[in-house]
């Protein structure tokens, strides 16, 4: 199930598994059809991916900084898991925050990607096991560009590093609220379970270019926008016509040119989206905005 969101939110091809769970895991992945590994090496192989479970709490203090290096030389991407707060069991020795861990990996150059707290808030099939861990992912800006803002643009890691505390409310809210029922989660959304708040970063028309078929290209000129867009910031993102979500999000780049009707993709460095009446964006009177987190949108008009 986790897996499945995991595999949907990445497509990885590759994947290192790691913890005591790691079989499982692996499992799970490879019946999703991705390869999965499980090194006994202290430094594994580099692949598309890293998920870390029930190895976090096991880290000696101390040692936490040595523990993201392995993580992060092993992969772009790394999925990790830490207790949710209150949550003992015996074997625990670190209970470090969410938010200690994600200062740690932003400061080897990867940025917390918000995509998988909004794919588990809700689901009315989780179960009590399913929900008792709050899951992280982090990624390596993919261009250099993006790569170097992070050292050139002193407010992002400060923003990136304040906007942790939040997600750590949000998601643990959840998870509280639903480690205390005895059954499966209902699906009802807690009224203590607020939504990120939101804005909307313009798409002007001048970003916008025709690539093919139904298919328009995005390319920020606004250079942090795009600073953003190239760290990974604006992953969840959901892009808009008049304040209106467009109805198919993440969606193959064949099928956006060739059918159009509202499909998008928001990838590393551009966003490749079509109308939902196939009609051109620079001239149908509409507006056209993605939806981020206030912080990022605040950080993308500065």
């Amino acid at each position: 199930m986790v897996a499945g969101l995991i595999v949907d939110a990445f497509s990885p091809k590759v994947v290192t598994v790691l913890g005591e769970t790691a079989a499982a895991w692996a499992d799970a992945l490879q019946s999703r059809g991705v390869e999965a590994h499980r090194p006994a090496s202290a430094a594994p192989p580099r692949t598309d991916l890293v998920l870390c479970i029930d190895l976090l709490e096991h880290t000696p203090a101390g040692t936490e900084a040595d523990v993201v290096a392995r993580l992060t030389d092993a992969a772009d991407v790394v999925v990790f898991a830490t207790p949710v707060p209150g949550y003992w069991r015996a074997g625990y020795a670190n209970f470090r925050p969410p938010s200690f861990w994600l200062e740690q990996f932003l400061a080897r150059g990867y940025v917390f990607a918000d995509v998988l707290r909004p794919r588990l808030e809700d689901r009315p099939d989780f179960t009590r096991r399913t929900v008792d861990l709050c899951l992280y992912a982090v990624c390596r800006p993919r261009s250099e560009e993006a790569r170097a803002a992070l050292g050139a643009i002193p407010e992002l890691r400060d923003i990136m590093a304040a906007a942790t505390a939040r997600i750590d409310g949000l998601f643990f809210d959840a998870a509280r609220h639903r480690l205390h029922r005895r059954d499966t989660f209902s699906g009802e959304r807690h009224p203590s379970l607020r939504p990120v708040p939101c804005v909307h970063v313009p798409i002007p028309a001048i970003d916008v270019d025709r690539d093919s078929g139904h298919r328009f290209r995005v390319r920020f000129s606004n250079t942090r926008t795009r600073l953003c867009l190239g760290a990974g910031l604006f992953a969840g993102a959901t892009v808009e016509e008049d304040g209106v979500p467009l109805p198919h999000a993440q969606m193959l780049l064949p099928d956006i040119a060739a059918r159009g009707q509202g499909r998008y993709w928001i990838g590393p460095d551009q966003i490749y989206f079509s109308t939902p009446d196939n009609s051109d964006p620079r001239t149908n009177g509409h507006t056209y905005s993605l939806r981020v987190p206030a912080h990022l949108g605040r950080l993308a008009d500065g």
